[in-house]
C-alpha cells in the first residue's frame, strides 16, 4: 500500500472528506500568511489514487488533519523498512535501542482489534492495529497470513476468557474446516465476538456466553441475521492484575 492509499483509509476511518482536507489546508495557508500553496481537491484525488506522488512538504499537514504521526501515513511494513534503513544508517544513534531492536527480530507482526464478548460489542473488524508476539510461543506450522490476535472487550466469557486478555485466532472463515461445537471468532449481523457455538444442523447455531447473566441466542431464529465463523483461538494469554494494584487505582 502506498502513502496515497494509506492516506484516503485513514480519511475514510476518520470519515474527512477530500472537500474538508482543502478547508484545512486553506487556513494553515492564510494563517500561515502563504497563498495559494495548498493542492486542490482535483491533485488531491491524485494523490489518493497514487496517479500522482505526494510532495513531501505536504506530509506534515496531511498527519495534523487526520490526528496521527507521519508515520503513520506510511504501512506497518514501509514504516519498519525505514526503521530498519535509518538505524542502519546511524547505528550509534540508536546504541541504546539496540537489545529491543534485535528482540523484535525474533517476534513475529500479527493484526490485532477488539473482541467483543458481551452484548454491547460491536466491532469493525476492518480496522486493525498490529502486535508482536514471540516466535516460541506460537506453533512452527502456522500461517501468519491467516492468524488475528484480539484482545477482549466484555465479560460474557468470563471466567475463562476474561476482559483484556489477548486470544490469536486461526482464521478459519476462507477455507474448508471441521466445525465441531467449541469456542469461535462469530460474526452474526454486525456483531462480532468469541462465543462457545453450538451447531443446530438447520441453518441455524446457538451462540452461548460462559457467564450464565447473558442468555443463549439463535441469530436467524432469534434476530434475523445471518451468521459465520472467523477463525478459532489456538493461543489465550491471560491478562491478570493483582489485588493491590486494583486498589492502588482505586
Amino acid at each position: 500500500m502506498g502513502t496515497g492509499r494509506r492516506i484516503k483509509e485513514l480519511m475514510d476511518q476518520k470519515n474527512i472528506s477530500v472537500p474538508r482536507i482543502v478547508r484545512m489546508f486553506e487556513e494553515w495557508d492564510v494563517r500561515s500568511k502563504r497563498t495559494n500553496e495548498h493542492p486542490k481537491e482535483q491533485t488531491i484525488y491524485a494523490y489518493l489514487n497514487e496517479k500522482r506522488p505526494i510532495e513531501e512538504r505536504l506530509i506534515p499537514y496531511f498527519a495534523k488533519a487526520l490526528g496521527v504521526t507521519e508515520q503513520d501515513l506510511f504501512d506497518p511494513s514501509k514504516r519498519e523498512r525505514i526503521a530498519k534503513e535509518e538505524i542502519r544508517k546511524h547505528p550509534m544513534h540508536y546504541a541504546a535501542d539496540l537489545p529491543e531492536i534485535q528482540l523484535l527480530e525474533e517476534m513475529v507482526r500479527l493484526p490485532f482489534v477488539t473482541i467483543g464478548a458481551g452484548a454491547e460489542a460491536f466491532v469493525n473488524i476492518e480496522m486493525v492495529e498490529s502486535i508482536y508476539l514471540p516466535k516460541e510461543i506460537l506453533p512452527t506450522n502456522f500461517d501468519p497470513k491467516n492468524t488475528m490476535a484480539g484482545k477482549i472487550l466484555g465479560d460474557s466469557m468470563e471466567p475463562k476468557y476474561s476482559e483484556n486478555d489477548i486470544v490469536v485466532f486461526d482464521m478459519v472463515n476462507h477455507r474448508e474446516v471441521i466445525l465441531p461445537d467449541a469456542v469461535y471468532l462469530l460474526r452474526y449481523g454486525d456483531t462480532v465476538q468469541i462465543k462457545q457455538v453450538q451447531f443446530l444442523g438447520n441453518g441455524d447455531i446457538r451462540v452461548i456466553s460462559f457467564n450464565d447473566t447473558y442468555p443463549p441466542v439463535q441469530p436467524v431464529k432469534d434476530l434475523g441475521v445471518d451468521w459465520e465463523i472467523l477463525g478459532k483461538p489456538f493461543i489465550h494469554m491471560q491478562m491478570h492484575i493483582s489485588s493491590r494494584l486494583q486498589e492502588k487505582e482505586r
